[in-house]
């Protein structure tokens, strides 16, 4: 039985490393590796270079190209990465030129997980064919980087799929301008999942030059889900206006900066799920633009210190079902509170738990659900632990 060594990463994601079945040394073709290895092997890196990666390798077991025992992230460079219709691969806890997963317009890969990565160059993930292919991607970074495939650091492209894709983006720190979107899904990528645990900090507007960048940009997305993630020191939060499908956001921080106290821009869509978030330091949500307004929502639960912001024909009777939010400006349908909470951690919260409401908060216990409204930060599959920028392993 191989010997394992787990490592708990800042994030709470647990890394298993297991014994080496094959390690490499500078400038050897990880490729070649991971060909010759068993499935549900590891392959090993010794600190250096490593040149790209671009193979279809199918294995029937996570497979798993790692650091080798006592070396670090920073110390193992692999250059571009594109596993193509790959299957059963992980990349773990390495520093990463960028990379694609599944063919443009061909075939998809499956069961491919980069996991405690460093990014230095966008990864562009395609979703080109009717199936769950269990992308995973999870703990990693993307700081300062530039757009790829698409305008984010990190992309799916969809080819208006009507399946969920099984993509999943979960504790991944997104900082820095870029200039580039934090992710950006189009083309009609179906079920991707954005969450739990992603941090999105200091994506300015005023980094990004002639780019407009956004910490989530939908531009073509149907049936997204965004589920608890903590945006924080913005411009914008989340621009997904016109021609998107139905999403669910729910249990989520943005706290803005002021500087766009539109956290949410939503237009041209319905069906939307808005529960349970907490629209920190005076943030709004707005529904409405050029290119159509929004009805049969549902938005309930929510704190949202500012306002709810209509634009362009957009009515409070034609979005849909509101109830139970506490709105700083107005109180609005069932359960309805006006009014500004106060939270744990004081007036300006520099954690996701800091925003656990007081118990003589306004809001506290009086959600649909007999909650506190905003975030659950406690208890149940709804629990939000506060990210941890992570630098090494």
């Amino acid at each position: 039985m191989k010997a394992v060594l787990s490592i708990l990463l800042s994030f709470g994601l647990q890394v298993a490393f297991a014994a080496c079945d094959t390690t490499l040394n500078s400038g050897a073709s990880i490729s070649n590796a991971l060909s010759s290895v068993a499935s549900g092997g590891t392959v090993c890196l010794n600190a250096g270079s490593y040149p790209s990666f671009n193979a279809s390798v199918k294995k029937t077991a996570m497979t798993t190209v790692t650091v080798s025992p006592g070396v670090s992230r920073s110390a193992v460079t692999v250059g571009w990465v594109d596993v193509r219709d790959s299957q059963y691969l992980a990349f773990v806890g390495l520093t990463i030129a960028g990379g694609q997963v599944s063919i443009p317009g061909g075939a998809a890969s499956s069961h491919i997980q980069f996991k405690g990565n460093a990014f230095t160059s966008s990864l562009n993930i395609f979703t080109p064919q009717n199936v769950n292919q269990d992308t995973l991607i999870d703990g990693n970074t993307f700081n300062n980087i530039g757009q790829g495939a698409t305008e984010g650091r990190l992309g799916v492209r969809g080819y208006n799929n009507n399946i969920k894709n099984g993509v999943v983006i979960s504790n991944n720190v997104f900082s820095g301008s870029g200039p580039s979107d934090g992710i950006q899904i189009i083309g009609g990528a179906y079920g991707t999942f954005i969450g739990p645990g992603n941090e999105f900090f200091n994506i300015k507007q005023s980094g990004c030059g002639s780019v407009h960048c956004d910490p989530i940009q939908f531009y073509g997305a149907t049936h997204t889900t965004v589920d608890r993630n903590y945006f924080h020191n913005n411009s914008t939060g989340m621009m997904v206006n016109g021609g998107d499908g139905p999403m669910t956001v729910t249990n989520n921080v943005f706290d803005t900066d002021g500087e766009y106290p539109d956290q949410i821009v939503r237009a041209g869509t319905s069906g939307d799920i808005i529960t349970h978030n907490t629209f920190s330091s005076g943030a709004n949500i707005r529904f409405g633009d050029s290119l159509g307004t929004v009805s049969n929502a549902t938005i309930r639960d929510n704190i949202i210190t500012g306002r709810i912001n209509l634009q362009y024909g957009q009515t409070m009777a034609g979005l849909g079902t509101i109830d139970h939010n506490l709105i700083g400006d107005q109180a609005i349908g069932t359960g309805g509170l006006q009014g500004q909470p106060t939270y744990t951690g004081g007036s300006k919260p520099t954690t996701v738990s800091g925003f656990k409401l007081t118990s003589s908060s306004k809001g506290y216990k009086v959600a649909s659900d007999n909650t506190d409204m905003g975030i659950s930060v406690s208890g149940g599959p709804t629990t939000l632990t506060a990210p941890t920028n992570m630098n090494q392993i």
